[in-house]
């Protein structure tokens, strides 16, 4: 800002413009981040309450097909417990 303000002519309309956006920097950066971050820990907890449905589904499943869990194939007509 001190290099605007030797210039010239424009060096009152380089201030009067720079200052606003340092301000809005200053406001607007961190404010970024944090919405970021919020997304991001809002996309984990879906991603993980998705797995858990996902998981619960399968185990509450009546299917006449044919299950893999854990290397072996499970016959849905004979239950094994």
């Amino acid at each position: 800002m001190a290099y605007y303000s030797r210039v010239g002519p424009g060096s009152i309309i380089a201030t009067i413009l720079f200052v606003p956006l340092l301000i809005f920097m200053i406001i607007f950066i961190p404010a970024l981040i944090i919405v970021i971050l919020f997304i991001a820990v809002t996309v984990g907890i879906a991603a993980i309450l998705a797995a858990k449905v996902k998981n619960i589904g399968k185990k509450t499943s009546n299917d006449k097909t044919a299950k893999v869990k854990k290397g072996k194939v499970i016959d849905a007509e004979y239950k094994i417990k």
